[in-house]
């Protein structure tokens, strides 16, 4: 029984499954698996709220990468970037923040911008104590007290909805 379990365990990375018959042996059965790529599901994603093809590609593989050294989830990093900028990677605030994440400083990189920003949420989601709703108003500058910062952060929370 071990090895029908490795076999299909290794069938399945290659694409193809074993399955056992009534007397023990194994036949192997070709099946379409779609394994996608974390990059693909945020490009698709990307895609669903619009950003510009030339760059998503880009933008896509900085968000796998900052999700990965922050642990902030490439969804909740894309309701952010999309209600920060939607996705324009030249965008100027006029409190000066620029990029797609909105971040204090001049950096025109895209995934430098992206992992900057991810950090700083993630600084912001440990000030609130792990609550996304809060940490989501401090990252847009606002007290967790006031309706605005709290409407802003449901809206990016209602995008984040749509995307998981």
């Amino acid at each position: 029984m071990e090895k029908i379990i490795k076999g299909i365990v290794i069938g399945m990375a290659i694409g193809s499954i074993m399955v056992p018959y009534h007397d023990m042996s194994c036949t192997v059965i070709p099946i379409q698996l779609q394994i996608l790529k974390p990059e693909t599901i945020t490009a698709q994603n990307l895609r669903k709220l619009g950003a510009p093809e030339k760059h998503i590609n880009d933008i896509s593989n900085a968000i796998v990468m900052a999700s990965k050294q922050t642990g902030v989830s490439p969804n909740l990093i894309i309701a952010l970037m999309y209600t920060e900028s939607t996705f324009d990677h030249k965008a100027v605030s006029s409190l000066n923040y620029r990029g797609l994440m909105q971040i204090p400083y001049d950096i025109r990189y895209i995934d430098a911008n992206v992992l900057i920003g991810a950090r700083i949420f993630k600084d912001k989601l440990e000030i609130a104590n792990g609550d996304v709703r809060k940490a989501i108003c401090y990252y847009k500058g606002w007290q967790y007290s006031d309706a605005k910062g709290r409407k802003q952060a449901d809206k990016v929370i209602k995008i984040y909805n749509r995307l998981v």
